[in-house]
């Protein structure tokens, strides 16, 4: 792999291009950590709160993401794809850690890695919510319908938004 990196670089053979490149790369370095010195914005803040516009922008209402998060630990502990659901949680947690907390340019395209396992999630709590309900009496029945009507609205919600943004930045290329 070194060997690889070298034939591909050849510049690094060079002094005073390899100084210059690893400068440049402990400043980078240093940027993404701490901010721009030059620049005050919220934008290159590090925490999770200076997210909120890139999620609420890109990803849907944050009470969502939460929804979407609970469903997978959900799925982590009970149903029938736990395994899968824990590796998907040991993925998104200490990548989200690291997005959220220590990168500090907000780009929306960072999280995609982050939430789109956690959106392969969302079906997950569907079984326990469909469960059998002829076995419920009257008032139990009402409340397990009630239980997959309020998530299917809620699911409902957030497949509004996506389809909704999306048409909208189509609509947008097409009309340059």
């Amino acid at each position: 792999m070194a060997l690889a990196i070298l034939l591909s670089n050849p510049f690094l053979f060079y002094e005073v291009p390899r100084q210059e490149m690893l400068a440049r790369q402990g400043e980078k370095a240093g940027e993404l950590a701490s901010g721009y010195a030059h620049e005050e914005s919220l934008y290159f803040r590090t925490a999770p709160r200076y997210w909120r516009w890139t999620l609420r922008q890109w990803y849907g209402r944050p009470w969502m993401t939460d929804l979407l998060y609970a469903a997978l630990l959900f799925g982590s502990v009970w149903g029938d794809k736990k395994t899968a659901n824990q590796l998907i949680t040991a993925w998104t947690i200490p990548l989200g850690v690291y997005l959220l907390w220590f990168v500090a340019p907000k780009p929306d395209h960072y999280l995609l890695p982050l939430l789109i396992p956690v959106y392969s999630a969302v079906l997950t709590p569907v079984p326990a919510i469909l469960e059998d309900t002829s076995k419920f009496s009257g008032l139990r029945r009402v409340f397990a319908f009630l239980r997959g009507a309020i998530y299917a609205g809620l699911i409902g919600f957030q497949l509004y938004f996506h389809l909704s943004r999306s048409i909208e930045h189509f609509m947008s290329f097409i009309f340059l």
